[in-house]
């Protein structure tokens, strides 16, 4: 049911669905099944939201989601991590400070001990991804030209 008000297009429904989120996260047990459940239709969310949400408050509020979720157990986040990264990463350098900072925050928060490593072996998901994404343009534009 949360995940319906996260699809609609009112940002206020979208941040309420996103605190109603984080409270229904804190009464969850720490990697238990519906805490990975919770977690793969939410990312699958997040994604979208920083990709295409204009509404900085939205944007900021899946963020601090993230964070509620790494809090509750980041080793969950491993097998998303070629999925999640490269739009993860794109967000430290999002236009509204906040939301940029928050995704600062949690990448450092989820791997304190081996940031460094970690990002360098994601990096290759955000070069896949961004080489994709190119192809793609490359591709409209031939399109669009003929």
């Amino acid at each position: 049911m949360i995940f319906k008000r996260v699809q609609k297009k009112d940002p206020i429904t979208k941040c309420k669905a996103f605190k109603e989120l984080d409270q229904y996260l804190e009464s969850i047990e720490k990697y238990s099944e519906e805490h990975q459940n919770l977690l793969t239709f939410f990312l699958y969310h997040y994604c979208r939201i920083l990709v295409n949400e204009q509404d900085k408050k939205v944007r900021e509020a899946a963020q601090i989601t993230l964070g509620n979720f790494i809090q509750k157990g980041v080793k969950r986040l491993g097998p998303h991590m070629s999925k999640i990264f490269p739009i993860w990463f794109c967000s430290f350098h999002d236009s509204s400070p906040e939301v940029a900072l928050c995704g600062q925050k949690n990448f450092k928060d989820a791997f304190k001990a081996n940031g460094d490593r970690v990002f360098k072996i994601s990096f290759k998901y955000f070069l896949h991804f961004a080489d994709e994404h190119l192809k793609q343009s490359e591709e409209q534009l031939a399109e669009n030209s003929t």
